[in-house]
């Protein structure tokens, strides 16, 4: 949700200068991020999504402008919807090739799906298609 709304609010004109993300974590992932490398992967993954914004929004961020950005994850469990956890694990975790670059950014993940289901019916891709990786 919080990408979302960073992703919505870039392509709506305003400039978020400071992205704190604060998680609770269920379903022993804080056990599983205690140690430093595992949390480190999650942090790199939550950060390339603000990475992928600041590259598409030349426009508000000019060259080595970035967004402070701290990600805190606290360990406290918390039933989740087993449909929406496994949803959430597919999505923000792809197994692709190594070298295949990985977009976070909820928009552009759209837009590569609606590509995709154009190629399917035969239209041309419009945008973000990467389609070499798929």
């Amino acid at each position: 949700m919080k990408s979302v709304l960073v992703d919505f609010l870039v392509g709506g004109g305003i400039k978020p200068t400071l992205i704190v993300r604060y998680n609770h974590l269920g379903n022993n992932d804080g056990m599983n991020l205690s140690a430093p490398q595992t949390f480190r992967s999650k942090e790199i993954s939550k950060s390339n999504m603000v990475d992928d914004i600041v590259s598409s929004n030349a426009i508000l961020y000019g060259p080595g402008e970035h967004p402070d950005h701290v990600v805190v994850i606290k360990d406290k469990f918390h039933s989740f919807h087993s449909v929406a956890t496994i949803l959430t694990y597919l999505t923000k975790a792809p197994l692709v090739p190594p070298g295949t670059p990985v977009v976070n950014a909820l928009a552009k993940q759209r837009a590569m799906l609606e590509n995709i289901m154009r190629a399917c019916v035969g239209l041309a891709p419009k945008n973000n298609m990467i389609l070499e990786y798929k």
